[in-house]
């Protein structure tokens, strides 16, 4: 069975609830087990970025905005 790595990174510790959440939408999404990886990163300002492989899910309050300043600009 293929089990992909997926690297979470939240602007605060998840509980085990949050992080069981996230492996069974992913595992819906890719239709195969996944295995996660949390990480805490300071700069978030809240929200959560996943990477699968070469593939980024930008859901973090800096990517937003990052996204919002970028269609302002354009």
């Amino acid at each position: 069975d293929k089990v992909l790595d997926a690297k979470v990174t939240s602007a605060y510790p998840l509980t085990g609830n949050q992080i069981a959440e996230i492996v069974a939408t992913l595992q819906e999404r890719y239709g195969c087990k996944v295995k996660v990886e949390a990480d805490v990163d300071n700069d978030l300002i809240g929200g959560v970025s996943i990477r699968v492989g070469d593939e980024v899910i930008d859901a973090s309050v800096r990517g937003k905005l990052a996204q919002l300043a970028a269609t302002l600009k354009n």
